[in-house]
């Protein structure tokens, strides 16, 4: 089985979690970070828990999907924000 984490980027992040249905803790990551590799077992549990509730679970690569990152003020890692039909 996959993850229930819903990986975004640049191209996508606007479409799925602004425009989109749903509420979203979206975590922004490096992955270099030691912090977001101890995050990650734990954030794809959450994910797989409230898999079918509406409530998603995404993370943003923010070494690659530097638009997303800079426009949501990420400026360390990690950073969990929550995003409510588009709402911060």
């Amino acid at each position: 089985a996959g993850s229930a984490v819903e990986e975004l980027g640049d191209s996508d992040f606007e479409s799925r979690v602004m425009e989109g249905e749903g509420l979203w803790l979206v975590a922004f990551y490096a992955p270099w970070c030691g912090h977001c590799r101890n995050l990650e077992p734990e954030w794809k549990a959450a994910a797989a828990r409230l898999e079918g509730s509406g409530f998603k679970l995404g993370a943003v690569d923010a070494t690659q999907a530097t638009g997303v990152a800079s426009e949501h003020g990420v400026q360390g890692y990690p950073t969990i924000k929550f995003f409510n039909r588009g709402a911060a």
